[in-house]
This record gives structure tokens, sequence and C-alpha cells, in this order.
């Protein structure tokens, strides 16, 4: 998780993490039913507001302060002192501490309001699974007197705890390979190696994980192409694999068989996604691409293939996702959905076909937008844990138990959702409750049903809990992470699926590395 220091609220109070606080200031005849008033401050020019309309905290005997999987949400407890004859009402907020409001965790403001004769309410946040691995992290939630000029609340610490604390961090599945880092921040590969996508400095094939020895560790984030692959080791990208648009960003067009440092990517990278031919990364909020732009998947106004990191007009700051399809791509900015490209299926959301070399914002996805994954020529997002998908949809990929395509985004039905992952032609959700529902193309099992059935038009429940990450992939085959183990299936024939045969499965196989 993002690990970002902020200068916090004069006069609020600082709370240790995960520590139950109730804490009050200038709570001397504190009023619950008092109209507001404020002076003006000579000296100074400004109002000065010393009553509130809210009830007064004093009230107030405990809130919880939870720890929370990141990607999942949670609810704080409010409990009083004492059941009242009138309702009461207060102001709550979230405020950042080393949590970060559109990283971490979904900003709330509002009023809650305690009815007459109860006792206790609830107030739910969401959190975000940013895909790295910094650590633990926490934010503030306030309830009280907020229109104080000296506020007066009580305060709840939400602790987030980094989902990959687990075994293992992540696996990527390109269109024939498949990578992962392990419990010790190193990277594993195998599958298909025909350009060097495995990374271990040869062109063999491998039908069981193969050791990357130049990312042996501080590896958080990976990348899977359909025939390269990107790592972020110390904030700094690497790159290897097939070259032949300058995806890699080395400034040449040759393959390299192991881990290459990505030429002006030498610090501060946050994320990475790999597309066919081409390559985006997060530098220091900004968005950057690079390699094939034949359908101005690069986002930056042109149509021309570039072998150097180019910003994506429009998305300097701020940016916290991106993900790359077959020919376009998608990032997240705010929880604003911005996406560019190809667009001969719809799949850009912008109600046309007409393909797009500038980042457009999808209308609808404003707000709200936690996960997105492009697959080829179609896209689908989770907004506030609604999974919406358009673009092309010949085999069910889109979810919507039909094969009609969408040019704009369209509510599939499924809800708490955390993350959604686009393959080739498959798509899986991943749920708050730690299940997976995938569908689409199943001609190799990829689904993970148990069937080869050409096309499954609506989710369909894989796991019912544990899971904690999905492949992003251009393939035909499909992995997990599920109770700290890792599972592949579908198509094997290169030994993507890494357990040891070249047979495909239509369901989930368990691989060791």
């Amino acid at each position: 998780m993002k690990m970002i220091n902020r200068k916090f609220i004069t006069n609020l109070i600082i709370i240790a993490a995960i520590t139950v606080v109730v804490g009050f200031q200038n709570c001397s005849n504190p009023s619950s039913t008092a109209s507001s008033s404020a002076t003006t401050d000579a000296d100074t020019a400004t109002t000065v507001v010393t009553t509130s309309v809210y009830s007064s905290p004093s009230d107030i005997s405990s809130i919880t302060s939870p720890s929370v999987t990141e990607g999942s949400s949670v609810s704080i407890t409010i409990t009083m002192s004492a059941v009242s004859t009138s309702a009461r009402v207060y102001k709550y907020m979230t405020v950042d501490a080393s949590a970060y409001s559109g990283y971490n965790y979904t900003e709330i403001s509002g009023e809650i309001t305690i009815p007459a004769y109860s006792k206790t309410v609830t107030i739910s946040v969401s959190t975000l699974d940013d895909g790295q691995n910094y650590g633990d992290t926490y934010f503030y939630l306030y309830v009280g007197q907020l229109d104080l000029t000296d506020p007066v609340y009580v305060t709840s610490t939400i602790a987030i705890v980094e989902s990959s604390s687990t075994s293992y961090q992540s696996m990527v599945t390109g269109t024939y390979h498949t990578c992962g880092i392990d419990s010790s921040s190193a990277v594993w590969c195998w599958g298909y190696n025909n350009h060097g996508q495995i990374g271990d400095g040869g062109t063999t094939n491998s039908n069981v994980p193969e050791s990357v020895s130049a990312l042996s560790s501080s590896v958080t984030a990976l990348a899977a192409g359909t025939y390269h692959t990107c790592a972020i080791m110390n904030a700094k990208l690497y790159c290897w694999g097939y070259n032949s648009t300058g995806q890699l960003g080395v400034g040449n067009k040759s393959d390299y068989y192991a881990p290459k440092s990505v030429t002006s990517m030498t610090s501060g990278i946050t994320a990475v996604a790999a597309g066919n031919g081409f390559t985006c990364a997060i530098k220091s909020g900004a968005l950057y691409c690079w390699g094939d732009n034949t359908y101005g998947q690069l986002g930056n106004g042109t149509t021309t293939a570039t072998m150097a990191a180019a910003t994506v007009s429009g998305l300097t700051d701020s940016v916290t996702h991106v993900s790359t399809g077959f020919s376009h791509a998608c990032a997240i900015k705010s929880e604003a959905l911005y996406c560019w490209g190809r667009n001969t299926s719809g799949e850009v959301g912008d109600g046309t076909t007409t393909n797009q070399s500038y980042a457009q914002a999808v209308s609808g996805m404003e707000s709200g937008v936690t996960s997105v994954s492009t697959g080829y020529n179609y896209t689908c997002a989770v907004q506030s844990g609604r999974v919406k998908c358009w673009g092309l949809n010949t085999y069910g990929q889109l979810g919507t138990s039909n094969t009609t395509a969408h040019v704009a985004p369209y509510y599939i039905g499924l809800s708490s959702a955390t993350k959604v992952f686009a393959n080739l032609l498959t798509t899986c959700a991943q749920i708050s409750d730690g299940s997976l529902k995938c569908w689409g193309y199943n001609g190799y099992g990829q689904v993970g049903t148990g069937s080869t059935t050409g096309g499954i038009t609506a989710p369909n429940a894989v796991f019912s809990s544990g899971v904690t990450g999905v492949s992003q992939s251009h393939g035909y085959h499909t992995c997990a992470q599920v109770n700290s183990a890792q599972y592949c299936w579908g198509y094997n024939y290169y030994g993507q699926l890494g357990i040891g045969s070249y047979t495909s499965s239509n369901l989930p196989q368990a691989i060791n590395y």
C-alpha cells in the first residue's frame, strides 16, 4: 500500500494506529440541540463558529477501531451511553493518515442519525486494493460537531491490512506464459518462452516455475503482455521478452531474455501494465506509455510508435490504476475512469466506435471507480462495488447473459465486487466475501467450472471464499491465489499452468513455487 505522510489539520487529535480512542476538544458546556452561532475575530477577519447544529459527542460512550483487509469494506459501530427520547445527529468524515483516500480507501463524509430510543449505529467505508505491497496503513473517521471552528469529535482508527501479506503477492498471465511473486518478493515465471519472456536467460519453454534470478527480492508488482513481461523492484521498472515495437522501453527493438532497466523509469514507479506490443506505467502519479501505437493506445494524440516512455495527455497527476488491453488502455484518476486507443467494438466506452488517441472520460464513470481491466476489445470496471462492462461480447465476456455488444458502460447485475479481471475473452470478478466468479469464452476451460462450453454469458462461481487475487491475462488461461495457495486452469499447450505437464484443465490446478 502507498505510504504517504501528510500534514494533519491543526488542533485535530493525532491517534496511534490500531488504538481505540475517544477524544474530545472544548467539551465544556456541550449542547446537543443548540442552533448555530458565529462571531468575527477582528484581528484575523475570520468567522469563528462556537455553537454547533449537531449533537454533542459527549453522549457517545464508544466507537470501534476495526482492522480490514485491503479491498474490503468495514463497518464502524458507534454506541451511545444511554438511549434518548429524541434523535441525535452527528457529522462524520474520513481523514488521511498513512492511508490515502482514492488510493487506499474511498473518502466519505456526511451526517449520521441515531434515532430516538436507539443506542447504536454503524458507518461503512470501502478500502481499495492498490496492487502494491508497501505494508499496512491506517486512516481516521471523525464523528461529532465538525462544523465548529474548534471541532469536537470522537475518533475511530481504521487499520488496512495488506492483502499480499500472505504467502504470495500476485500472479500475471501473458498469452502463453505466467509469472508470480513469492513470499520473499522474488519473481518466478513459466510457460512459453520463444522471446525470453520467462526471464531466465534462455528461450526454452517450461511447465514448472523458473526463478528470475535478477529479481530475487523487493519486487512489488508484475505485468505480462502478450510476449513480454515487466516488474517493479525498489520503485524501479524492469522489462524483458519480445521487443518488436519498442515495448520494453530500452531504446531499441532487440529482444531481451532477462530483465532490463527501462529508460527514465528508475524511480517513483507504483504500477505497470503490459499490452500487445505496448507498456504503460505510473510514475509519481503521472501515466507514461510506450511501444506500438497503431490505434492511439499510447494516448499522446498520435498513432506513432515510440521506444521511449511518453506521458499520456491529461493524465499527468493523481493516477492510481492502469490497465492495458490488446490495443486499448484505461486508467483511474481520482476515482474517475479514462480510456483510449482502439475502439472498433466500443471498448473505450465513449458511445462511439471511433479510435481515440487521447484519453477519454468515460461517461457515467466520473466517480467511485476502484478497479478497471481491459481485455481483447472490451473493458470492465468496478464502480461502488458494481461491475460494469462494455465492448466486444461475442462469447458473453461482458457477463450480460447474452452476446449483445455495448459501446458504453453497462451494469451486469453483479454487486459487492472489489476487483475485476479481463483476460483475452474471459472475465472474472473478486467479490467482497472472498468468492470468485468468472464468465465468457471457455473453449479451454478457462472459466473454471469443469466444462469447455464455448461461451458462458453470466457469472459462474469458481471459488466460494478465500480468494485474494486473480491474474490479469492476454491468453486462454486463468490463475488465482486462494487461501495462500496458487491455482491455474485453462489452456496449457506450452506449460503455462505450471503444473508439470502440458495438459489443459477445466478446473483449478494447484501449483507450487
